[in-house]
């Protein structure tokens, strides 16, 4: 494991997957309330492929040296800190191979704005099932649904001291400011984060390395309208939407986690895109 020190004093774990003479290193960012352990099989698939691979179980979870609570709180901007201290942390085990960060569901909304504010770092990004959780992304009764966690996860946060999503069964517990940027995503579509001052959404729009939506039917944490919502925020990177489905991927039924149980297909089919995309001398 990688130690990783942050600048306010908290330390966190990261798994590292070596495979040696590896010219690219994934940093691998897991969806909300998940821990990196459960994507041990797709770390193997990507080193199994050839590259490096690191993984991190978000603050306030797993080897997090701090808890969500009344008196630790923080929100998206700190999580987005957290990963280029992450990202710093490879590079001195990795040194001068690429960067690249794949982002599952929370992690690549995270991926994609470390990104918008710190492009020198990373040179492409891949999000998987990650979608802008604004509401008018769901139809019907799970539009309602997303509308209506909207305005009261944050409450029931703020209620709690921090969201009790491992009562309530959504994500885990988690920080009551990260729930109030989450809230503001889903009410409003765009990106004002707690205690940060700069404009996300702008640097999005200007987003210009390679980027990979995978996008799952039948997905209904992620669905097609809400991940199409999330990448037209970046209108001038390099992207590629693929919509995919259980043939493709081997998995079946197929939903937002479950790929995660066969995930050789997928990591065959990011390494393919990553030989196209990226420059032949990487």
């Amino acid at each position: 494991m990688i130690v990783v020190h942050h600048s306010d004093g908290a330390t966190n774990k990261a798994f590292d997957f070596t495979y040696g003479t590896a010219k690219i290193t994934i940093i691998l960012l897991p969806a909300m309330g998940t821990r990196a352990i459960l994507y041990k099989k797709f770390a193997d698939s990507l080193k199994t492929a050839g590259f490096n691979v690191i993984a991190m179980d978000w603050r306030g979870s797993g080897h997090s040296s701090v808890r969500p609570g009344g008196k630790v709180n923080f929100g998206y901007e700190r999580l987005i800190f957290d990963v280029k201290d992450l990202v710093e942390q490879a590079e001195l085990h990795y040194p001068s191979t690429t960067k690249i960060i794949i982002g599952h569901s929370l992690g690549g909304q995270i991926a994609a704005l470390f990104a918008s504010r710190f492009s020198r770092l990373v040179s492409s990004i891949i999000l998987i099932t990650s979608c802008n959780v604004y509401y008018k992304g769901w139809r019907g009764k799970e539009q309602l649904k997303v509308f209506l966690a909207g305005c009261t996860f944050y409450r029931l946060a703020n209620l709690y001291g921090y969201f009790p999503g491992h009562k309530i069964g959504f994500a885990g517990n988690e920080a009551r400011m990260v729930m109030k940027d989450w809230c503001s995503n889903a009410l409003t579509g765009k990106y004002n984060l707690s205690e940060s001052a700069f404009n996300y959404d702008e640097a999005l729009h200007n987003l210009s390395i390679p980027v990979l939506a995978l996008s799952v039917k039948e997905d209904k944490m992620a669905t097609y309208t809400s991940v199409i919502n999330l990448v037209n925020k970046f209108p001038t990177a390099p992207l590629e939407h693929m919509h995919l489905d259980e043939i493709t991927l081997n998995v079946s039924p197929l939903n937002h986690f479950n790929w995660l149980k066969k995930p050789h297909a997928l990591a065959k089919l990011i390494s393919e895109w990553l030989s196209s995309s990226l420059p032949k001398s990487i």
